[in-house]
């Protein structure tokens, strides 16, 4: 199953909440968790669940917490049962828990969408709500391309299907070839960690998904996964929330714009 919390929250003090919360959030949850779990959790190398804050207005905050193992989300959901205030720590900052919704969803009913439409959606959205990057060649990412963003969804995605698996290189190769961004807008955005400052980027992007039926359905099933799992690294601490959406369909043009071409606007 796929699990989501979406939590209000409310905190003392002046200071609006920033992204980089999250990590200092990450590390509540930890301790709130059972000692087993926990430690588990600090072992894997690829955790099963993705969290960020979002949303600040005065001292409110969104805080979402997203997870694709039941066991996992079994635990997270008993850590939030009857949670008191608590205190940020380095930030002497209450934090209350105000309200909490969950909801879950079946791996078949989140990948029916993609497989049993008529057409598959070549346009999907992402909209990268708090730092995002991608580490390669020994550097940090400031700028994403089909091949990252792919990469990174993959593994999550793999870990999490019964029926999916995309841990084949030749595989991964085929879905980002046949992807190409349609457009951005992208801004460059930092994200505390502890001592150490990580340059990611936010904003808008679209991709459009090309080749094959079956590959583009593929594709968009993977990008949609962003909604769970985030883009890139340190997902867990806070870093990559995504929201991904197929693209809304364009307006027709009229007789006038079309200026006689049969065919449609590229993407």
């Amino acid at each position: 199953m796929l699990h989501t919390w979406t939590i209000q929250c409310t905190h003392t003090g002046r200071e609006r909440a920033h992204p980089s919360w999250g990590s200092v959030l990450h590390g509540a949850l930890m301790e709130w968790l059972s000692p087993g779990a926990g430690s588990l959790l600090h072992e894997q190398q690829l955790r099963p669940f993705a969290q960020y804050v979002h949303d600040a207005q005065g001292n409110q905050f969104t805080w979402r917490i997203n997870a694709w193992d039941d066991a996992v989300a079994a635990q997270i959901a008993g850590a939030l049962v009857n949670r008191q205030p608590f205190t940020l720590r380095q930030k002497n900052i209450e934090v209350s828990l105000v309200s909490s919704a969950h909801s879950a969803v079946s791996e078949a009913a989140f990948a029916q969408p993609f497989f049993a439409a008529e057409a598959p959606s070549r346009l999907i959205d992402l909209r990268f709500i708090t730092p995002c990057t991608h580490k390669t060649d020994g550097a940090y990412a400031l700028f994403p391309s089909p091949w990252l963003i792919v990469q990174s969804l993959s593994r999550k995605l793999s870990a999490f299907s019964q029926v999916v698996s995309l841990e084949d290189e030749a595989a991964l190769e085929a879905l980002a070839r046949d992807m190409r961004i349609a457009r951005y807008r992208l801004q460059s955005a930092p994200f505390s960690l502890e001592q150490t400052r990580v340059v990611g980027y936010v904003g808008s992007l679209r991709l459009y998904l090309g080749g094959r039926d079956q590959l583009a359905r593929l594709g968009a099933m993977t990008l949609m996964f962003a909604n769970y799992a985030g883009v890139g690294i340190k997902t867990a601490l806070g870093m990559g929330g995504c929201e991904a959406a197929p693209a809304a369909p364009s307006a027709p043009r009229s007789a006038e714009q079309s200026s006689g071409q049969d065919r449609p606007p590229p993407p």
